[in-house]
């Protein structure tokens, strides 16, 4: 009995010193190839990444948070004072201000709805009248004018506390958005006038803002950091409205143009 379970001991121990370095060198071999297929891909892969990497950064593209902070600008280029006097946010995370969730020129929802659906031209004829009436409030009008002032200046850099890294708030990003609409509708109600010259304006005022490749906090982020104030800015001398450019077109460009 005892031979026999010897023999089957020894038996038992040769399958297993036959198989196990079998099983080991496919193992080996198997990881040798693996390796080398991952190998081959991430040098692949890293160089291709490092090619659109050096192409972005020539073409100016910022490559790490302290690229996307601006320069500082001299005062008379920075359109961002005078969007903050009607934009009325603070960029401290412990302020209220910072949180407040008041549409732009104290519009209550009611009314910025109502203005929405005339600028998408829902029950446009039932709303005129009351679209009109606000347009002409006179908080709604100083707003107008500061946007339209506003979008004079060449560049804008708002005071946001890059320190924070990306915690940083950009509280100014959705009064952008109030304030393109807003301008859309006035240039909407000027067309329905037949002001196409004044209708163009206001459309050339609020056109493409947060929709341009790179916009970022209502301006796009050019070469060193640059803040290039093409979100709002416009060159009237080259974007006249000419004999084709009629009331239907006019009411296009505003419409979508927010």
């Amino acid at each position: 009995m005892l031979e026999k379970s010897s023999s089957a001991a020894v038996r038992s121990g040769d399958w297993l010193a036959r198989i196990v370095p079998k099983a080991l060198i496919v193992l080996m071999a198997l990881c040798v190839v693996l390796g080398g297929i991952w190998t081959f891909y991430n040098v692949k892969w890293s160089a291709q990444l490092t090619r659109q990497l050096e192409a972005w950064q020539a073409a100016g593209l910022p490559m790490s948070m302290s690229d996307v902070i601006p320069q500082p600008i001299p005062a008379t280029q920075n359109a961002a004072p005078v969007y903050l006097q009607v934009f009325h946010v603070s960029f401290d995370p412990s302020s209220q201000a910072s949180r407040s969730s008041s549409d732009l020129a104290g519009l209550s929802r009611d009314e910025v709805e109502r203005l929405d659906d005339y600028r998408l031209g829902r029950e446009r004829d039932k709303n005129a009248a009351a679209v009109r009436g606000i347009l002409e409030r006179p908080q709604v009008a100083d707003t107008l004018a500061a946007l339209k002032q506003a979008s004079e200046y060449p560049k804008a850099v708002f005071p946001i506390k890059w320190q924070l890294g990306y915690s940083v708030i950009l509280p100014h990003l959705a009064k952008f958005r109030s304030a393109t609409r807003l301008v859309a509708v006035q240039a909407i109600v000027l067309a329905e006038d037949n002001r196409l010259e004044e209708a163009l304006d206001w459309c050339l005022t609020g056109r493409g803002r947060s929709r341009r490749p790179g916009a970022v906090a209502g301006r796009s982020v050019g070469r060193n950091g640059d803040a290039r104030h093409d979100l709002w800015s416009h060159r009237r001398d080259h974007l006249r409205p000419s004999a084709a450019f009629d009331h239907h077109a006019v009411l296009a460009a505003a419409s979508t143009g927010s």
